[in-house]
């Protein structure tokens, strides 16, 4: 089944939005799940589609 989390950039955040995709990234690979990205997408310069499975 083909999943997907679309990575909002959150300005109040003293992050990067790089780095704010890379912790969604890295939730993925902790989840108890074997979950594998297929693509990301970019929406626009403040929104990021990721699908996985």
């Amino acid at each position: 089944m083909i999943q997907t989390k679309i990575v909002t950039y959150n300005k109040n955040k003293q992050t990067k939005f790089e780095e704010q995709i890379n912790e969604v990234l890295e939730e993925l690979q902790r989840s108890l799940y074997d979950y594998k990205v297929q693509d990301i997408k970019v929406i626009n310069e403040h929104k990021v589609l990721i699908i996985y499975r």
